[in-house]
């Protein structure tokens, strides 16, 4: 028997890296009650097994009932990958916020789940070292499981079933996991929706595994002349079919309320182009004397006054007495002046190659500091003040914003090209990441191929390469293959795109109208069941991005610092649009653009179809936060039907 047990393990084992859905943990239970069902009629018909000793009867039984229980091996072992069930329903609690009741009654589930699982452990040794054990003892756990006590294994599942369809006990479960702030949909890379398919998942193995149970003890008492048992048999059968339909109709309808959500939470450690990406020398803090914005080269008008220049209006005379104009790089275009001190000190930078142009700022009059003061290399620093000319008229030094323009290497470019799943092969998107390649910023699509019930073979999962391609190159077009970012514009929609019910994503594409970029996600119409594509792929828009996009709110960045600086960023906001912008002149001398993409991955534990993508801004109060993009796992609890034996 133990030799048997082992060559069955050998031939399982390679299958549990696949997960099991609910859907199959019902096709394989459907399975192991025909399993069970020939187990019964073999202990119960003795035609043509009258001259075999009853040692050799009972190695044919146990033999039976070790291949169902290697077929529940198997499904407990895939119903969360390789996640034990026990840890699984601790994670509940874990991550579920500080809900006293709910946490209590998932700690009950918890021992409950424990009584049997020990039973069932029992059940399976006596079964492969039959030999090991007299018959009085497998008579005394039999009693055990089947008995009216309250931790025989029949009240305990009663009681499971009991505790998991009570209205109460499924409103709070769904209340604290659609809670906004939860941390557990970004740190298990599971949607609200898939926490509850797994939960519910491993309720119906439990009361599979339990059924097994109980009539593997009857078929033993049956075995040693304990009685017939045939009709409690018929009995047991029919209230386990309605206690897998009672649960499946019961949590369906707060299944379908659960989130399908996924997102990533903050990195551990932010690293520049691995967990995040930024917009390179567009926007940057400019300092330069009036005489020199001036087209006439004149100190007549106030700072404010030049709040959109051209290069082609800007006087390249320089004026001012020190070397500071000439030390600068030229810029194209100079908009939202300001007065700001009358006498600064300035630490300049070595731009493009440090992403700025000055380190700090020193407000000498108003005792203050622009950005973060450090030591500043030799020949790098310049002291500037206001001087008279004509003696009216004061010569000030303004603090402006330059659009650096491409020509100081500056990354500002957004893939506009379809990026989609290879359909041809039956493939799906997945998961999907911010990439930055040639200096363009792409939306980046994870595929796998689908197959039958929505499930994904996980051995095909890959990310898309991107495009290879540059914006210098031929045939290369701005506002066709890709989106240049610039002052007038600059804007960002924060919005999701979901499909209809039948259809799944395929693939992205970012839109340019006006003034803003807009997500658009290809879908494809499939048959669930075979998991087949239809040939035919459609674009679905945002009505966001039709006519009425101008009324969209925007969501204004108040004194926004580098989003790397300590803090966490909790506070996400969608159905809005963003701005590009530059950061605080006070925290940061306004020499960063904001905000930054987060590049983490957003994916899945259990690759599965998508039902929408969302691209959301996450932040918080003083920073400028990261646009970052948002998945929609696939519903499938619109295809949870009630239990159906097979044929």
């Amino acid at each position: 028997m133990r030799l048997y047990f082992l060559l069955v393990i050998s031939t399982v084992t390679p299958l549990l890296v696949t997960p099991l859905s609910i859907l199959e943990v019902l096709d394989k239970t459907s399975s192991v009650l025909k399993l069970l069902e020939s187990a019964w009629e073999f202990v119960n018909n003795d035609l043509g097994i009258v001259e075999i000793s009853d040692r050799k009867r009972e190695r044919m039984i146990f033999s039976k009932i070790d291949n169902i229980n290697m077929q529940l091996v198997d499904m407990n072992a895939k119903i969360n990958g390789q996640d034990d069930g026990i840890n699984m329903l601790l994670r509940k609690k874990t991550y579920i916020p500080e809900e006293l009741e709910v946490q209590l009654e998932l700690n009950d589930l918890r021992i409950k789940h424990l009584f049997i699982e020990n039973y069932y452990q029992r059940m399976e040794k006596y079964v492969i070292d039959l030999e090991d054990y007299k018959n009085s003892t497998l008579i005394d756990f039999i009693d055990g499981v089947v008995s009216n006590y309250p931790n025989s294994a029949i009240s305990l599942v009663e009681a499971v079933n009991r505790q998991v369809t009570e209205s109460k006990f499924l409103r709070m479960l769904l209340t604290q996991f659609n809670l906004t702030n939860s941390d557990y949909p970004c740190k298990e890379r599971r949607s609200a929706q898939q926490a509850f398919y797994n939960f519910f998942g491993e309720i119906l193995l439990i009361n599979t595994k339990s059924h097994v149970l109980i009539e593997v003890a009857y078929i033993i008492k049956h075995l040693y002349g304990q009685g017939n048992f045939t009709k409690r048999i018929s009995d047991d059968n029919k209230q386990f079919r309605a206690n897998m339909n009672n649960i499946i109709t019961t949590t369906r309808p707060y299944m379908m309320q659960a989130s399908l959500e996924l997102w990533r939470c903050d990195p551990k450690e932010h690293i520049p182009d691995e967990t995040y990406i930024e917009f390179t020398n567009f926007l940057h803090g400019y300092i330069l004397n009036k005489a020199n914005l001036d087209g006439r080269g004149q100190c007549h008008e106030e700072c404010n006054i030049f709040s959109y220049i051209r290069n082609t209006e800007v006087n390249v005379k320089c004026n001012d007495d020190n070397r500071w104009c000439n030390s600068q790089l030229p810029c194209p275009k100079i908009v939202n002046c300001q007065f700001i001190d009358s006498a600064m000190t300035v630490c300049e930078s070595r731009m493009p190659n440090t992403k700025r142009r000055y380190e700090y700022v020193e407000l000498i009059e108003k005792n203050r500091t622009l950005g973060k003061k450090k030591s500043c290399r030799a020949g790098d620093e310049f002291s500037l003040a206001t001087y008279r000319d004509w003696v009216v008229f004061k010569c000030s030094y303004c603090f402006c914003l330059c659009d650096e323009g491409a020509k100081y290497f500056s990354d500002r470019y957004i893939n506009l090209r379809t990026v989609m799943a290879t359909t041809s092969d039956n493939r799906v998107v997945t998961g999907v990441r911010f990439v930055k390649h040639n200096r363009i910023l792409h939306l980046q699509v994870q595929e796998g191929r689908l197959v039958e019930n929505g499930e994904i073979d996980r051995s095909t999962v890959r990310w898309v390469p991107v495009e290879n391609y540059k914006i210098v190159d031929k045939h290369i077009f701005n506002g066709q293959d890709y989106h240049t970012l610039s002052w007038e514009q600059r804007g960002f929609e924060l919005h999701d795109v979901m499909v209809e019910e039948g259809f799944v994503v395929t693939g992205v594409k970012f839109k340019s109208i006006d003034s803003r970029i807009y997500l658009e996600v290809l879908k494809t119409p499939f048959n669930f069941t075979s998991g087949k594509l239809e040939t035919e792929s459609y674009f679905k828009e945002n009505p966001r991005s039709q006519a009425n996009h101008t009324f969209s709110k925007e969501l204004k960045l108040i004194h926004p610092d580098v989003p790397t600086t300590n803090g966490t960023n909790t506070n996400r906001s969608t159905n809005r649009y963003v701005q590009f912008i530059n950061t605080d002149y006070y925290k940061d001398a306004g020499q960063t653009t904001v905000p930054f993409f987060d590049a983490q991955p957003v994916e899945s534990a259990e690759p599965v179809p998508l039902s929408g993508i969302g691209i959301y801004h996450k932040g918080r109060s003083g920073s400028g936060g990261f646009i970052a993009p948002r998945i929609f796992t696939y519903n499938f609890a619109t295809h949870l039907q009630p239990f159906k034996e097979k044929r």
